[in-house]
C-alpha cells in the first residue's frame, strides 16, 4: 500500500518515477490515509481505498473545492495502483477545531460556518429523486420493530414540512473532528459520505448531535437563547433557511437517516446503537411535546 501511495504521487507529478516516498504520516479510518510531505514544502493527502472505490469521496472533494476553494482540498487524481483505488488531493494547513471552540467561537468561525451552510444550500442543490418523507420512512423501516409505531406517527406529523424543503447534498460527516480553520476560512475534510443524504439541515444536525452526546434533548437545551450552541443553530438556520423550530422537530428524522447511512457505510454497531438509543428518547419526547401542544 505504501508503494501504491508513492505511485499515486508520481501520477500527479509530485514525485518522479524513481523518487522514494517522502516523509509521511499515516492514519487508518476505514480507508488508509497518507499525508505526504515532499521537499517542495507543500503536502498532499493520498487515500487508499480499503473499503470502497473512493468515487463518492472524489465527487465530494470536487464539488466541495468548487464551492469552497480555500477550505476544501483540491482533488488531483482518482486512479488505481497496485490493485488499490487511490485518491490524491492537495493539503490545506489548518488549526483543528474542538468542542471548546464551538462554545466560545471567534467572529471568523461564526461567519465561515454560516457561509458554509448558505453557499452549500445553493451549490449542492439537486433535483429530488424522491420525497424526503419517503426516505425518512424507509429509514424507519430498517429500525427495530419497537420504534415502528411511534416512528409512523412522527412521520405523519412532519412529512409536509420535510417535503417542503429542497434537496441539497449533504457532506454527511460534518462533525467537529472534520473541521478546522485556515485563516478566515473554514476547512472541511473527509467527504466520503457526500450526497448520501439530501435532507437540508442534516449536516447541522450531525454537528450539534456530536457536540451534545447524540441527545436531541441536550441539543434542544444547548441551542436555546443564550446557551452555548445557540450561535450554531442560528448560523445553520440562516444558511439553510430552515426555521429553528422546524429543525428541532426534524431531529428524530436526522437520527433515523444517520442510522441508515452509517449502517450502509459499515461504520460499526457502536454508533448505530448510540443513534438508535437517541432516536428512541427523541421520539418519546416528541410525542410528549405534541400532546402538550409545544412546538420547540
Amino acid at each position: 500500500m505504501l508503494e501504491a501511495a508513492r505511485c499515486a504521487l508520481c501520477e500527479v507529478g509530485v514525485l518522479q518515477a524513481n523518487d522514494p516516498m517522502p516523509p509521511f504520516t499515516v492514519r487508518m479510518s476505514g480507508n488508509l490515509n497518507f499525508l505526504a510531505y515532499p521537499p517542495s514544502g507543500e503536502f498532499y493527502l493520498v487515500k487508499i481505498g480499503l473499503q470502497n472505490d473512493l468515487r463518492r469521496e472524489f465527487e465530494g472533494f470536487s464539488a466541495g473545492h468548487a464551492a469552497f476553494p480555500h477550505g476544501v482540498p483540491r482533488p488531483l487524481a482518482l486512479s488505481r495502483h497496485r490493485s488499490f483505488p487511490t485518491l490524491v488531493t492537495t493539503g490545506i494547513p489548518l488549526t483543528p477545531l474542538g468542542p471548546l471552540s464551538m462554545r466560545s467561537p471567534v467572529g471568523t468561525l461564526r461567519r465561515s460556518l454560516a457561509d458554509f451552510f448558505a453557499r452549500s444550500s445553493v451549490a449542492f442543490r439537486v433535483d429530488a429523486a424522491s420525497a424526503h418523507s419517503q426516505r425518512i420512512r424507509q429509514a424507519f423501516e430498517g429500525l427495530p420493530e419497537t420504534l415502528r409505531a411511534s416512528g409512523e406517527r412522527y412521520i405523519e406529523a412532519i412529512a409536509a414540512d420535510a417535503d417542503w424543503l429542497p434537496a441539497v447534498r449533504q457532506h454527511g460527516d460534518f462533525s467537529v473532528n472534520n473541521l478546522g480553520m485556515h485563516g478566515p476560512f473554514l476547512v472541511i475534510l473527509d467527504w466520503e459520505d457526500y450526497g448520501r443524504e439530501c435532507l437540508p439541515g442534516y449536516d447541522l444536525a450531525l454537528l450539534l448531535l456530536a457536540l451534545n452526546g447524540f441527545s436531541a434533548a441536550t441539543v434542544r437545551d444547548n441551542t436555546r437563547d443564550g446557551a452555548e450552541h445557540a450561535w450554531i443553530l442560528q448560523a445553520g438556520s440562516e444558511g439553510t433557511g430552515i426555521p429553528p423550530a422546524l429543525f428541532l422537530r426534524l431531529l428524530p428524522a436526522y437520527l433515523a437517516l444517520t442510522v441508515r447511512m452509517k449502517t450502509e457505510a459499515a461504520y460499526g454497531h457502536a454508533l448505530q446503537s448510540r443513534a438508535i438509543s437517541a432516536l428512541t428518547t427523541a421520539l418519546h419526547d416528541f410525542g410528549t411535546r405534541q400532546s402538550a401542544g409545544e412546538h420547540r
